[in-house]
């Protein structure tokens, strides 16, 4: 009975010494996962971190860019507008002398324009850009029909197509760059 009862004793003890070393390897062994586990949660969140100001700093340039140059791509429509408006109202008034310079700032202004899109065309999205072009062209391409043949003729079949009264004409030398600045404040995030 007492090599039994020793038998039991010793079992009872190894048993208890493998439970507490096993149990004391655990803890070893969560603490070991949990330092390593927290380390790469670290550098996960500061790559996240890191990858997030990119973006951030890379959308804000980006935008400050793309307000600067639509900003700048306003004045040159602002200009254009002007000469537009003044080159349809000298067509209804059949003024030729002032005809042919009003269609050549016209173009000039289209030109610095177009000049302006194409240099700056990547931080714009292309149907942007179609939309500007869109836009002026048809009048860019009256005033050069008018700066090729400053004749009766041209001149009448152009009046033909103008509204009767001057503020109307005034409107619809107008309406492209209207037309656009709605464009340009959804592109910039104002409506």
């Amino acid at each position: 009975m007492n090599i039994a009862l020793l038998l039991l004793t010793n079992g009872i003890t190894v048993g208890l010494a493998v439970s507490l070393v096993s149990w004391l390897l655990k803890i070893w062994i969560d603490k070991k996962l949990s330092y390593s586990l927290s380390a790469e949660l670290e550098k996960f969140k500061a790559k996240l971190a890191k990858e997030v100001s990119l973006h951030t700093i890379q959308n804000t340039w980006n935008h400050t860019k793309k307000v600067e140059l639509l900003s700048q791509l306003y004045e040159y429509m602002l200009n254009a507008d002007f000469q537009l408006k003044v080159f349809l109202v000298n067509i209804k008034l059949k003024k030729k002398d002032l005809i042919y310079s009003r269609a050549n700032k016209f173009m000039e202004n289209y030109l610095e324009l177009n000049s302006c899109l194409h240099k700056n065309e990547l931080f714009l999205e292309q149907p942007l850009v179609d939309d500007i072009q869109g836009t002026y062209k048809p009048f860019f391409e009256l005033a050069l029909m008018a700066i090729d043949e400053v004749s009766d003729s041209v001149i009448e079949e152009i009046e033909k197509k103008l509204p009767n009264s001057i503020d109307e004409i005034m409107d619809m030398g107008g309406k492209p760059r209207s037309r656009l600045v709605k464009r340009f404040k959804t592109e910039i995030g104002i409506d």
